[in-house]
């Protein structure tokens, strides 16, 4: 490689003398051939020392080269060592501005730091704008929003090297209009284990349903809406009148109870078997989840509180009871697994342990988990049933706050900090779960379940708005919400709502507090089904984020915004999800990667469902231009191209000539056919043509003005920018 040191300054390209129009990609370092910075001004000036270069071994994704800036001296001024773009852009009064880019650092002692700085080129290098970023050694992406209090019509970006000793690594630079979301593929999260929800205490409404009625829910349900997850009732019913036998270390099926589950009017099992057959992805989540164990277990002799008024402390397991509870978790697992050939796969022996109520419960505290739990552990491991994982602590909310109607120990964050003091329930309990109530302003702390779950997976194990009349986005919203920062600040994994069905009761005088519902599917007495918003916002994320994809990171100026963005395991799609929540319509520029090949937009509203469009923009053309209209949610699926991160290796490139151009394009470096698609600087597609061996692209009957010429050939995608100034 040639190494450039001194004063730089190369522009290859005369496209660079003029104003252009924002988005701008400023990050055009693969165009780059044996370190002729086209595009980029490098200065090393006033003693500093300094060697710029481009190279090839950068592991940023998508991209193939990076500037690199080797500082061994600073010289006498701040600015004696930067590299400045060549790009010029006008940015009007009271305009929003966003910068982003990619950089890192190498370095012996002191932290290095990047100043991006913005300036007027028509009145000299004065500064207008300017950030100061500290680096890391890792990839990043970093951004930077402004709004210019004047009209500037000559923008240059530059960034200048504060730090000697230090190598500097910059790539994917970019400008955009307003505020903007970018996505940054390199900053990698957890891995996507699920989406699904309960069918506990709606079974009866399901099977009074007519077999064609029946289909077409459960069909909504496990087929359309690509559910991996079903959470069931471990039922008090199992060993409610009796002990299966005197010996907890030995079970006795035949003297349990199976009612619940092959019987009038629930038939569980039943109803679990059908969803594991309508499947479309595979049910590998089947978890059981124990409101309640047997009565004559429990301090009140009851399955459940017998009023208010009763001692919460009566609602609990009595002491000495661990290994007879333990043996009743066992005894579900083995009863579905022989009776019905169901394979439990997780067990969670709690559900909302601090909430007060007087249906099927058991408000167990830290302290009797700890005493249960590592037990359940031993004993599983000892059988043939190693493999079911255990749930805990399925609380009411996420993070303390309000406290009506709940416990003193009052949320999944301290419950959890209290039961992993000891490390043997720590060690035993294998997925934290938490429920969403008590959120309605979305306000839970989100964070600080990613931090007291300590590495392990977080689920939602239950979600709704209940009891709810309404069908419409304002309902949908809060489950986007809770979605989104589950995800993006709890480290969630998998996601379920309350009820996957539910029959919908309408409010009269005479149902008093039973209207409403809050399944994803619901019908009414007239077996009409309905399908509410909440069911679509659900499918933007199950069907199209599904298991096995993984978060990345994203940027967001916008607070109204709700935006998580997933990786499919293969690395060839991205889906980002972007709901916006306010009442006024929000502009914004997407970023989307470099080797972007195609785009499709999913869009949600109370005016139209699931609807899906395609979004022209080429891979050049790095931006997304586009409103967020008020309650909706848009889901952006990018896909990805292989071939652009290997071209470089194993298909020369071509060039275009001359650029600008009066009309006529010609090629040089290949004599393969070459398939050309011309698109308008807003993205929109404006014709295609196959260009033989020796012929031209004619242009002439556009307009004056800046377009993207995209070239393929046998798997190589290339794209130019080009200036007609005919």
């Amino acid at each position: 490689m040639k190494f450039l040191s001194a004063f730089i300054s190369i522009s290859l390209c005369t496209m660079s003398s003029f104003a252009q129009e924002l988005p701008i990609q400023n990050g055009e370092l693969e165009q780059i051939s044996e370190n002729e910075f086209t595009f980029w001004t490098n200065q090393s000036i006033h003693g500093s020392n300094a060697v710029f270069d481009v190279v090839d071994n950068n592991e940023l994704f998508g991209s193939t080269k990076a500037l690199r800036a080797q500082v061994t001296a600073l010289g006498d001024y701040q600015y004696s060592v930067q590299t400045k773009s060549d790009h010029q852009f006008s940015v009007g009064t009271n305009q929003k501005v966003t910068i982003s880019f990619f950089a890192k650092a190498t370095y012996d002692h002191e932290v290095p730091f990047l100043k991006l700085c913005l300036s007027d080129s028509s009145v000299g290098s004065s500064v207008f704008k300017q950030a100061s970023f500290e680096l890391t050694q890792n990839w990043k992406q970093y951004s930077y929003t402004f709004t210019s209090s004047v009209t500037v019509p000559s923008y240059q970006i530059s960034f200048r090297y504060l730090n000697a000793n230090s190598t500097y690594y910059l790539d994917e630079i970019n400008a955009m209009p307003g505020n903007a979301i970018s996505i940054n593929v390199n900053e990698r999260f957890q891995t996507i284990q699920g989406f699904g929800g309960g069918i506990k205490r709606r079974t009866d409404y399901l099977n009074d349903l007519s077999q064609t009625k029946r289909d077409i829910v459960e069909d909504l349900i496990y087929k359309d809406l690509k559910i991996n997850m079903l959470r069931f009732f471990i039922h008090h019913s199992i060993e409610n009148n009796q002990n299966d036998n005197d010996d907890p270390n030995s079970i006795n099926l035949s003297n349990t109870s199976w009612n619940y589950y092959n019987g009038e009017p629930f038939k569980v099992g039943e109803t679990i078997q059908r969803a594991i057959s309508k499947s479309e992805v595979g049910m590998d989540h089947l978890i059981g989840n124990c409101n309640s164990a047997p009565g004559w277990m429990k301090v009140n002799g009851s399955h459940k509180r017998s009023s208010e008024e009763e001692d919460v402390s009566l609602n609990t397991l009595e002491a000495g009871m661990e290994q007879e509870f333990s043996e009743y978790i066992e005894i579900f697992i083995e009863g579905l697994k022989q009776y019905f050939g169901i394979d439990v796969t997780e067990v969670s022996i709690t559900n909302e342990p601090d909430f007060l109520n007087t249906y099927e419960s058991m408000n167990l505290t830290p302290s009797v988990l700890v005493n249960v739990i590592p037990v359940l552990r031993s004993r599983l491991n000892a059988s043939s049933f190693s493999s079911v994982d255990i749930i805990s602590p399925e609380a009411a909310r996420v993070s303390p706050g309000v406290s009506d109607k709940l416990t003193a120990v009052n949320s999944a964050v301290s419950y959890i900090q209290n039961m992993f003091q000891d490390s043997a329930t720590k060690s035993a309990v294998d997925v934290i779960a938490t429920h969403t109530y008590y959120d309605s302003g979305h306000d839970a702390n989100w964070s600080s379940l990613a931090t007291a779950a300590d590495g392990k997976p977080v689920w939602v194990t239950e979600s709704a708005n209940l009891k709810s009349l309404d069908f419409s986005m304002d309902d949908a919203s809060d489950y986007i919400q809770w979605m989104t920062r589950g995800f993006n600040e709890g480290g969630m994994t998998a996601y379920m709502v309350h009820l996957l069905f539910d029959k919908h009761i309408y409010a009269t005088p005479e149902v008093g507090d039973k209207e409403g519902s809050s399944g994803l599917v619901v019908w009414d007495d007239a077996e009409n089904v309905i399908i509410p918003k909440r069911y679509y916002a659900f499918k933007h994320f199950s069907t199209l984020s599904s298991k096995g994809f993984i978060r990345v990171s994203h940027t967001n100026t916008e607070s109204d915004l709700y935006v998580t963005t997933f990786l499919h395991p293969d690395e060839n799609q991205l889906v980002t999800h972007v709901l916006n929540s306010g009442n006024q319509s929000i502009p914004m520029t997407l970023e989307i990667p470099f080797n972007t090949s195609e785009i499709f937009r999913y869009k949600t509203d109370d005016n139209i469902d699931f609807n899906i469009s395609e979004v022209n923009v080429i891979n050049n053309h790095r931006f997304i231009e586009t409103d967020f209209t008020p309650n909706s949610i848009s889901s952006f699926v990018i896909n990805l191209s292989s071939a652009l991160r290997k071209q470089s290796q194993e298909i020369e490139a071509i060039t275009i000539f001359p650029n600008p151009t009066s009309g006529l394009i010609y090629f040089a470096g290949d004599d393969s056919e070459i398939q050309c698609s011309v698109f308008s600087i807003s993205g929109k597609k404006l014709f295609k043509q196959t260009i033989s061996n020796g012929k031209s692209l004619d242009l002439s009957k556009l307009k004056r003005g800046i377009y993207f010429v995209q070239t393929q050939r046998k798997e190589s995608i290339q794209n130019f920018k080009v200036l007609l100034n005919q």
